[in-house]
C-alpha cells in the first residue's frame, strides 16, 4: 500500500504495478490462512445498481459492442474498491500517509519546476523541450506555462487539491509525527502547484472542500479568512510580475465569453439534446463521441469531435438516461452521506480527508467527468476505504 500511495501522484501505470502487488500479497496471505475478511459497506447495493444499470444501457445502447469494451472500467472501480477494503482490513498500513505525502510533495516540485523552466533562457528552454520531446519517459521536464507534473493539467490540478486538502486535515489532526514546518512547506507547494495548474474546477472542489472542513472546525473561521487574503493578494502579485494572470484565469469561471466555457456550454447543451431525445436509457457508453457530430456538427473549440461532456452528470444523463444518472447519484450520494456520517460520529484525519475529498471531488465532476479518470476516482475510492475500514475496526 505504501508503493500505491507513493506513486499515486506521479503516474497510473506504476500506482496499477503497486495494487497489481497487493493483490499478489493478498492471494499468499488468503492461500496460507485459508480465509479473507468479509467486506459489508454500505456501497454494496449502490455499486450493484451502478453496475446493473451500466450494463443495461450499454445493452440496449446504440452498439453494445463498443459500449461493453468500455463498460470494464465501471467493473474496475468496483473490484478494486473491495481489493483496498480487504487488504486495509489485514492491515492499515498507517505508514501510507507518509508515502502519500512524499509522492504528493514531487508531484508539486515537478509541478512548480516546469513552470519556472519559462523563465529560463530561451536555449535552456529548447534543450529541455528538445531532451523531452526525444525521451519519451523525461517530458515532464518540458517548459510549460501551465503545471502538469506527469499528468494532464486538469488531472494534475485535481491532485493537488485533494493532497492540499489532505494537508489541512492533517494540521488539524496531526496522526502522525511531523514538524509544524514540514507539514507548512507540504501545504505551500501542493497549494502552489494547483494555483499553477490553472485548473478551475479543482480551485471550486477545494473552495467547496475547505467549507467542509470550516463547518466542522468553525474556530479555523478567522485562520481561514486571513490565508484567503494572503492568498489573493500572493495571486495579485503574481499576476501583475509573470507570464500568467491567475487573477484572469479565475475570474474567466465567471465569464461566458470565456473561450473554454463557451465550448463546455456548448457541450453541455448538445449532452442536454442527446438526453431530450433518449430521456430513459441514453445512447449507450461511449455515444456521446458517436452522435455529437450529429447533433452540433459546427467545430467547436477548434475540435470537430468530442468525447466528454465535460460534465459527468450531463455526460451519464446522455449516455445513460434517467436510469443511469440516478444509479450515479445513489453512488455519489451515498459517498457524501457515509463520509459525512462518519466524521460527525468519529471526527478524525482520515473521515475529515475523505468527507473534503468527496465533497469537492462532487464539485470537479460539474466541469469535468473525473469520475471516469482513474487518476481521480481511485485516490477517492482509496481514502473512502481507508476510512471506512478504519471506523468499522473502532466500531468492533
Amino acid at each position: 500500500m505504501c508503493l500505491f500511495t507513493l506513486f499515486l501522484p506521479l503516474s497510473i501505470s506504476a500506482a496499477n504495478i503497486a495494487w497489481g502487488v497487493v493483490l499478489i500479497s493478498l492471494i499468499g496471505y488468503g492461500i496460507a490462512t485459508r480465509s479473507l475478511p468479509r467486506i459489508r459497506t454500505p456501497l454494496e447495493k449502490p455499486f450493484l445498481i451502478y453496475i446493473a444499470a451500466a450494463v443495461l444501457v450499454s445493452f440496449l445502447g446504440l452498439d453494445p459492442k463498443v459500449s461493453f469494451k468500455h463498460i470494464l472500467s465501471e467493473f474496475h472501480k468496483v473490484w478494486l474498491f473491495y481489493l483496498f477494503s480487504i487488504a486495509l482490513t489485514i492491515e492499515p498500513t498507517p505508514q501510507a500517509i507518509r508515502t502519500w505525502g512524499i509522492g504528493y510533495m514531487l508531484s508539486a516540485i515537478i509541478g512548480i519546476l516546469q513552470v519556472s523552466g519559462t523563465y529560463a533562457p530561451m536555449e535552456i528552454q529548447n534543450q529541455l523541450t528538445r531532451w523531452g520531446t526525444e525521451h519519451h519517459f523525461w517530458k515532464f521536464i518540458i517548459p510549460s506555462y501551465r503545471a502538469c507534473g506527469t499528468l494532464h493539467p486538469v488531472t494534475y490540478g485535481e491532485t493537488m487539491s485533494l493532497a492540499v486538502m489532505g494537508g489541512v486535515c492533517l494540521w488539524i489532526y496531526p496522526i502522525i509525527k511531523i514538524s509544524r514546518k514540514m507539514l507548512s512547506l507540504f501545504c505551500i507547494l501542493t497549494l502552489m502547484a494547483l494555483m499553477l495548474s490553472q485548473t478551475r474546477g479543482a480551485w471550486l472542489g477545494l473552495i467547496v472542500a475547505l467549507s467542509v472542513i470550516l463547518y466542522f472546525h468553525k474556530n479555523l473561521i478567522l485562520s481561514a479568512l486571513k490565508g484567503s487574503l494572503l492568498l489573493i493578494l500572493s495571486m495579485f502579485l503574481f499576476s501583475h510580475f509573470s507570464k500568467i494572470s491567475l487573477t484572469e484565469r479565475f475570474f474567466s469561471i465567471f465569464s461566458l465569453k470565456s473561450l473554454s466555457n463557451v465550448g463546455r456550454l456548448g457541450l453541455w447543451k448538445t449532452a442536454l439534446q442527446i438526453f431530450k431525445d433518449h430521456p430513459i436509457l441514453g445512447v449507450g457508453i461511449n455515444h456521446f463521441r458517436t452522435l455529437y457530430p450529429q447533433y452540433h456538427p459546427e467545430r467547436l473549440a477548434n475540435k470537430d469531435i468530442w468525447g466528454s461532456a465535460h460534465n459527468l452528470y450531463l455526460h451519464q444523463m446522455a449516455e445513460r438516461g434517467l436510469v443511469g444518472l440516478a444509479a450515479l447519484l445513489l453512488l455519489l450520494g451515498t459517498l457524501l452521506y457515509q463520509s459525512w456520517k462518519r466524521h460527525s460520529q468519529n471526527p478524525s484525519f482520515l473521515n475529515l480527508w475523505t468527507l473534503a475529498g468527496v465533497a469537492g471531488f462532487l464539485v470537479m465532476n460539474v466541469t469535468e467527468t473525473s469520475f471516469e479518470s482513474a487518476m481521480v476516482w481511485m485516490p477517492i475510492l482509496f481514502l473512502y476505504a481507508w476510512s471506512e475500514r478504519t471506523h468499522a475496526k473502532r466500531e468492533m
